[in-house]
């Protein structure tokens, strides 16, 4: 299980990948879409193993917003300001997160839940 300082680096990690990703090939689009689609997917999955799933989905998943548009760069965009914001709220509440990921009596750890979940 990941800490929340291991969390905060592995978001700061996927945004320098996502801000490489932004600048290189900017004349193809089609490599750029790409690439993009391939570190979604990438980030989806570890946002989904630190225990977020609902962000995972809402930003990353088949129903994102992001899908909406067809320019890659907003795309990106939409992509990084979410985790952005996830990792600014992470580093400004640490308490928060660290009570969630801590194992519970089962050993379980909380995960959010997704919106796509039974109620």
């Amino acid at each position: 299980m990941a800490t929340v300082s291991e969390i905060i680096q592995g978001i700061d990690q996927l945004r320098e990948e996502l801000a490489d990703l932004r600048q290189t090939s900017p004349c193809d689009d089609t490599l750029r879409d790409a690439r993009l689609k391939t570190w979604t997917k990438r980030a989806y999955e570890q946002l989904e193993e630190w225990g977020f799933p609902a962000e995972a989905e809402q930003d990353f998943g088949r129903n994102s917003t992001a899908h909406r548009y067809e320019d890659v760069e907003r795309q990106a965009k939409l992509r990084d300001d979410s985790l952005r914001a996830l990792r600014d709220d992470i580093a400004s509440h640490p308490e928060h997160y660290e009570s969630k990921l801590a194992p519970n009596d089962s050993g379980d750890r909380f995960t959010s839940p997704s919106r796509f979940s039974p109620k």
